[in-house]
C-alpha cells in the first residue's frame, strides 16, 4: 500500500510504502519517501521489490530495493538512480530505466534478477517527444511473456512483449489501441479495455484477445478497469 503525505512541504519524508497482513491486520512500514512501484515475488515467499526515492524532485535518484514482508533484509538491487515500476516475474524483475530528455523522460523495460545483476535491456520500442514509454505490468506464469503499457501525454494503451526475443508489439482491437488490464496464467490471452481511455466507464467494452493477436471476445460490453486473477 502507497502511503501518500498531505502535507505542503517535504511531502516525501511523510510518505512512503506499508504492508498489511491480511490475516492479522498488521501494518508494517517497509519504506519512507516516494514510491514508484511495488511487487510481490512469484515464490509465495511475501518477498517484495518497490522503487523509491526520498525526494519527489523529478532529478531524484530512484532505485530498486529488495525486501522481506516486514522490511527485513532490504537491499538495493540497482544503483543507476534511474530505476521504477518494477514487476517481480518467476525468473526475472522487469523495470523501467529512466532516460532524461527535453520534454519528457524516456522509459525502457531491463530485465534484473533479486540479488541485483542486471540480465539485459529488453525492449528497443521507439518513444515519441510527449510520450514515455512502456511500463510492465504483469508476467505470464512461465516469464516468457510480459504485458506492457505505453504511456505519454493522452496516450496510454496495451503492448505484448515476448520476453525472449525482446520482440514489443501493440495490441490492437479492430485496429484501434486498447489498454492492458491483465495476462492469463499461460499468457496465451490478454484481458483489455477498449474504449474507456479518457472516457466513462460505460463508454468502454472489455475484450480477450490472443497474445500474438487476431479475434477479440467480448467479455463485458459497458465496462472498464477489468482486472484477472486465475
Amino acid at each position: 500500500m502507497y502511503r501518500q503525505s498531505n502535507g505542503l512541504t517535504n511531502i516525501a519524508a511523510g510518505s512512503g510504502l506499508d504492508v498489511i497482513d491480511t490475516q492479522t491486520g498488521t501494518v508494517a512500514s517497509i519504506a519512507e519517501g516516494a514510491i514508484y512501484g511495488a511487487s510481490f515475488a512469484r515464490d509465495g515467499s511475501d518477498r517484495l521489490v518497490y522503487a523509491l526515492a526520498h525526494s519527489l524532485s523529478p532529478t531524484a535518484a530512484t532505485n530498486l530495493y529488495v525486501s522481506e514482508a516486514d522490511g527485513a533484509g532490504t537491499h538495493r538491487i540497482t544503483s543507476d538512480g534511474h530505476s521504477l515500476f518494477p514487476v517481480w516475474g518467476p525468473t526475472y524483475i522487469a523495470y523501467d530505466r529512466e532516460r532524461m530528455r527535453h520534454l519528457s523522460p524516456e522509459y525502457q523495460i531491463w530485465l534484473a534478477t533479486p540479488v541485483g545483476a542486471r540480465v539485459r535491456k529488453l525492449t528497443h520500442v521507439a518513444v515519441g517527444p510527449l510520450l514515455q514509454g512502456l511500463v510492465p505490468l504483469a508476467f505470464s506464469a512461465s516469464g516468457s511473456r510480459l504485458l506492457a503499457e505505453l504511456e505519454g501525454e493522452d496516450t496510454s494503451y496495451a503492448y505484448a512483449v515476448t520476453v525472449a526475443s525482446g520482440r514489443a508489439r501493440a495490441v490492437t482491437v479492430h485496429r484501434q489501441t486498447v489498454q492492458a488490464a491483465g495476462i492469463s496464467s499461460d499468457g496465451s490471452t490478454l484481458l483489455v479495455d477498449a474504449g474507456s481511455f479518457e472516457q466513462a466507464p460505460s463508454s468502454g467494452r472489455i475484450d480477450a484477445i490472443p497474445f500474438a493477436g487476431g479475434h477479440a471476445t467480448v467479455l463485458v460490453a459497458h465496462g472498464s478497469q477489468a482486472s484477472w486473477n486465475d
